[in-house]
């Protein structure tokens, strides 16, 4: 009924003014990397979870390879970013590589229970504490611009309208990254 117009008509309006927010500094940006990081840290912060990071596909190598900026609001997690950021991914190769090939969100709780040959990074991961993931394809179309990771220390269900939010903005958002990709690959 009524309630549900309301709370839905609420989170729609939530979300634009995220995406408006997010598209606005991403704009003043001054390279894809920076970009990224804004994105990263608005989506991050407003869903509150501890750390994200972007997984951008290479042409050349046919791999994902690790932004060089990285989200978090703990100091504790930098050791997950260095002992990530020399790990690259083909398709169907760990979550950031099975989110490339499928195209579709991953929610991952708890890491500690994931096997290696899914997970790769668990045991990092159990080194600082995180315990939820979710993995979200960054698409225009059918092309992945990047793959969006967002960690939690806090086990969390796996939470549909939260997928489908990150989804949402992170597909609204692949616009502004791909034209920021271009000007980048023109300079």
């Amino acid at each position: 009924g009524v309630g549900i117009d309301v709370t839905q008509r609420k989170q729609s309006e939530e979300k634009q003014r995220l995406l408006y927010k997010i598209n606005q500094a991403m704009t003043a940006a001054e390279d894809l990397d920076e970009a990224l990081e804004i994105a990263l840290s608005f989506i991050c912060e407003s869903i509150s979870w501890d750390y994200a990071e972007a997984w951008i596909p290479e042409e050349e190598t046919q791999r994902l390879e690790l932004c060089s900026h990285f989200y978090s609001n703990n100091a504790d997690l930098e050791p997950f970013f260095w002992g990530s950021k020399k790990l690259t991914f083909r398709q169907n190769e760990g979550v950031p590589g099975l989110v490339w090939a499928t195209q579709k969100p991953e929610w991952l709780c708890p890491l500690s229970k994931q096997l290696d040959s899914v997970y790769v990074r668990r045991a990092l991961a159990e080194s600082v504490q995180l315990e939820t993931a979710l993995a979200i394809p960054i698409q225009l179309e059918t092309q992945i611009v990047a793959i969006f990771i967002f960690y939690c220390q806090k086990y969390r269900q796996r939470d549909q309208h939260l997928i489908e939010l990150v989804y949402s903005l992170g597909n609204q958002l692949a616009i502004t990254l791909q034209r920021r990709r271009i000007e980048q690959d023109v300079r």
